[in-house]
């Protein structure tokens, strides 16, 4: 029936008679339905059809396509529910929209929002301008604007222009603003302009800005490395203070405290210790350039050491070969050992205590 508005454009209410559009309201539709309702101050608002569907109070210009008991509260204005089960907008959300799925909310006062679909999606309060695409339980946080989610199940954003893909419990902290998660689990990313690629249990530290980790499982980079990158592998870490650093993989690989400028390569339990900066390992096993070791590298094999304080040492592979000072060279062989400065070393149990220059 038509439901004349004096002075207005008239209200039109279709469907069963249990619908029902406030005498005051202008210009309003309900297309069809069962027991839907355009409540008072909603002038121009559609609900479509659907069961038990209600435009509160006070939505201009908002629609409810369709679905059952989906709601705008109040003061939603220029809004739309598309249709899905129980979806709902709370006060004062303005231009935003919930494509579908159940249970998905706006809380109270977020604008130019959208969450397409899925099951117990939130976008909450001031998180203006921010997206969920689907997936579960998935949440962007209070004042987290400009953010993105895609979907996955448990994923979580507190931060301003961030994203996750997808994925299971992937978490992007407060504060770590421009900040992203493409996927995989139980990733954390708690500074700002930081991203995991995905893998499972990865961590980018309060304090570490502009960190990447590609993948990989238990990897992290802690306070302070700023600029540093993980490649993917197994329980490798960069530590405090260990700036522009880089492990590109393998497992149990470690760059110690304030060991800036480090680089590693892959393999196996592998460290580099300690303020030893600008050192390098390539790859091997159980190779360590000790504390301070700086700008000394070891290219592989397995159980090389260069000696604390032992800078601009080289020890080209092999196993069980040792640099002890400075500007010494192993070039490859066992149990060799070059102990002063200048000194080489090579083939088998060699030793050499000075250089040929200093003899």
């Amino acid at each position: 029936h038509v439901q004349p508005v004096a002075g207005a454009a008239p209200t039109i209410v279709g469907g069963s008679s249990s619908n029902s559009v406030d005498t005051s309201v202008k210009g309003a539709v309900i297309g069809g339905g069962d027991n839907n309702l355009i409540g008072s101050l909603s002038d121009y608002s559609i609900v479509s059809g659907g069961y038990s569907n209600q435009i509160v109070f006070a939505s201009l210009n908002s629609t409810i396509g369709g679905g059952l008991q989906n709601t705008l509260v109040g003061n939603d204005h220029y809004s739309i529910i598309a249709g899905g089960q129980r979806n709902q907008m709370d006060d004062v959300v303005l231009a935003s929209s919930i494509g579908g799925g159940q249970q998905n909310d706006l809380q109270t006062y977020v604008q130019y929002s959208t969450i397409a679909g899925g099951y117990l999606n939130q976008i909450q309060y001031l998180a203006s301008y921010s997206s969920i695409g689907g997936g579960q339980d998935n949440l962007i946080q209070t004042n987290a604007a400009y953010s993105v989610l895609g979907g996955g199940l448990d994923n979580a954003i507190g931060a301003n222009y961030s994203s996750i893909g997808s994925g299971f419990l992937n978490t992007i902290a407060t504060n770590a603003d421009y900040s992203a998660i493409a996927g995989g689990s139980l990733n954390v990313v708690q500074s700002i302009y930081s991203s995991i690629g995905g893998g499972r249990n990865n961590t980018i530290s309060s304090n570490a800005s502009y960190d990447f980790i590609g993948g990989g499982t238990v990897n992290s980079i802690q306070p302070g490395a700023n600029s540093s990158t993980i490649g993917g592998g197994l329980f490798n870490a960069i530590q405090a203070g260990a700036q522009w650093s880089f492990i590109g993989g393998g497992d149990n690989n470690h760059e110690m405290t304030n060991a800036s400028f480090a680089a590693m390569g892959g393999g196996s339990n592998n460290t580099i210790e300690t303020n030893a900066q600008c050192a390098s390992i390539v790859g091997g096993q159980l190779n360590t350039i000790s504390s301070s070791g700086h700008f000394s590298a070891i290219g592989g094999g397995k159980a090389n050491t260069i000696g604390t304080l032992a800078q601009y040492a080289t020890i080209a592979g092999g196993g069980a070969n040792t640099a002890s000072g400075n500007f010494s060279t192993v070039n490859g062989g066992s149990y060799n050992n070059a102990l002063g400065d200048y000194s080489s070393a090579a083939g088998t149990r060699s030793e050499e205590h000075t250089s040929e220059l200093q003899s």
